[in-house]
C-alpha cells in the first residue's frame, strides 16, 4: 500500500512537469519579442510611452525561474492573436528579480502577474496566473474599451 502512495506521487509529479515544461525554449530576457509580444523593459519608459500614445499599458512581472511563467510566453504570450491585442498597449516586461522596488509597490506575492493600467497609469485590473490566450484577449480588450 505505501508503494502504492509512492507511485501515485511520483505520477502526479511526471503529469505536472509535462503540463508545465516549455514546449519551445522561449527567446532570451534581453531579446525581443517574448513570445510574440514586443514588450518594453524599461518601467518607466512603458509608462511614459503610454502617457504619450494615449494607450493602456500591461505590465508583466515574471522571474527566470518561474515555470508558470514560461508556460505563459510559450502558450498565451505566443498565440498571434494575443500579440496582435497587445499591439492596442505598452506591453511591459519586469523580472521581480531585477525590479524589486516596483514589485513591492504593487504588492507582487507570486508571478506570473499581469497589472493593466489605464493611459495614466493606475492599475485596473489584475490576473494571477497562467491563464488562457483567450482571457489574456479578454482583459486587453477591456481595459481598451474602458480607455
Amino acid at each position: 500500500m505505501k508503494n502504492l502512495k509512492y507511485l501515485v506521487l511520483l505520477g502526479m509529479l511526471v503529469v505536472a512537469a509535462v503540463m508545465f515544461w516549455p514546449r519551445s525554449k522561449p527567446e532570451a530576457v534581453g531579446g525581443n519579442p517574448i513570445g510574440k509580444i514586443q514588450w518594453v523593459k524599461d518601467y518607466r519608459e512603458g509608462l511614459s510611452m503610454a502617457r504619450e500614445t494615449g494607450r493602456p499599458a500591461m505590465v508583466f512581472f515574471t522571474a527566470t525561474w518561474c515555470a508558470s511563467c514560461k508556460a505563459l510566453i510559450n502558450n498565451a504570450f505566443s498565440d498571434t492573436r494575443v500579440a496582435r491585442a497587445a499591439n492596442q498597449l505598452i506591453p511591459i516586461y519586469l523580472d521581480v528579480d531585477q525590479n524589486r522596488q516596483i514589485a513591492i509597490d504593487y504588492n507582487i506575492r507570486g508571478v506570473p502577474t499581469v497589472f493593466f493600467l489605464d493611459r495614466q497609469g493606475n492599475p485596473r485590473m489584475r490576473l494571477v496566473g497562467p491563464y488562457d490566450a483567450q482571457t489574456y484577449i479578454d482583459a486587453m480588450d477591456k481595459i481598451v474599451q474602458v480607455n
